[in-house]
């Protein structure tokens, strides 16, 4: 799974009341600034459009919780095998997120102590992070090999 701007996660639960957007899809997920709308942002292969026209969905991390919008083509299995493929990378050791809901219901709880990662061992093949300076206004965002 490609994580783009992964960064942003840790700052915003580093400073509480901070939140971070993202959309995710099978392969990859983009988190940006709470000050952009989904619909911008644009990756090769990942899209989030309003009436669920887009294959990625769309989500807002806050201080212990994370929300992900209803989509079509997203089951809660879906979410819940998307989201602990990407929790359980590497990169996101000692992140805790928090619970994880889908169309307002629980469908994941909190770790509660146990890094997002612990435990996974050779799972760093699996992904690429990938850091886009500025991504305010880009609208055509290309991680390698989505």
């Amino acid at each position: 799974m490609h994580i783009i701007n992964g960064d942003l996660v840790r700052r915003a639960l580093d400073h509480k009341g901070e939140s971070v957007k993202f959309i995710l899809g099978d392969r990859a997920v983009v988190f940006f600034p709470a000050t952009q709308q989904h619909r911008e942002i644009k990756t090769q292969g990942l899209s989030y459009e309003d009436d669920y026209q887009g294959n990625a969905v769309a989500g807002l991390l806050t201080s212990g919780r994370v929300e992900i919008r209803f989509h079509a083509r997203y089951s809660e299995g879906r979410i819940r095998a998307i989201w602990s493929r990407l929790r359980a990378r590497p990169e996101f050791a000692g992140i805790e997120p928090g619970k994880v809901y889908y169309q307002g219901r629980e469908i994941i709880g909190a770790l509660h102590g146990r890094g997002v990662g612990a435990g996974t061992p050779g799972s760093a093949a699996a992904g690429t992070v990938t850091s886009v300076p500025g991504i305010k206004g880009n609208k055509n965002l290309t991680p390698p090999e989505l």
